[in-house]
């Protein structure tokens, strides 16, 4: 239902239209994000947030990391790795523009034990659920949420 000031509400109807193809036969969806320093990446992550760090590329000096997060990954690359791949990652801004949400259990202690490590964007709260955001060592918002 769309409504506008002083005027009669109208009902917008979109005819839902099925198109035959075949489906891209995904197996993951994983996000990778730009970052200028990996291996703060890695110390934020593991140390921090304690994820597994899954992998890592190249070993001596790390371009790419994979961190787990029990079934989920999470990958990051130097803006100068991924920059040779996809030129557009050359001039785009770090962070910010999105959140990544992260379902947790406990998140009162999970709060309570990063509070003092990270910078909190939103303190833990109800709405519409206990939430709270921080921003990882690149600018990035992550969101940890606990429904029920």
């Amino acid at each position: 239902m769309v409504q506008s000031m002083g005027r009669t509400p109208k009902t917008v109807c979109i005819q839902r239209v099925e198109i035959e193809r075949e489906k891209m036969k995904s197996k993951s969806l994983t996000a990778e994000l730009v970052t200028e320093d990996v291996p703060g990446t890695i110390e934020f992550y593991t140390r921090i947030l304690e994820f597994e760090l899954d992998s890592v590329y190249p070993t001596d000096n790390p371009q790419w990391v994979q961190f787990r997060c029990m079934n989920d990954y999470l990958m990051f690359e130097s803006r100068e790795s991924l920059g040779k791949i996809i030129p557009e990652m050359n001039s785009v801004r770090i962070g910010g523009s999105f959140d990544i949400y992260i379902e947790v259990e406990d998140i009162e202690e999970l709060y309570e034990n990063l509070k003092s490590n990270v910078e909190v964007v939103v303190p833990l709260t109800e709405s519409p659920f206990r939430q709270f955001a921080i921003k990882d060592v690149n600018g990035y918002v992550l969101l940890f949420g606990q429904h029920g």
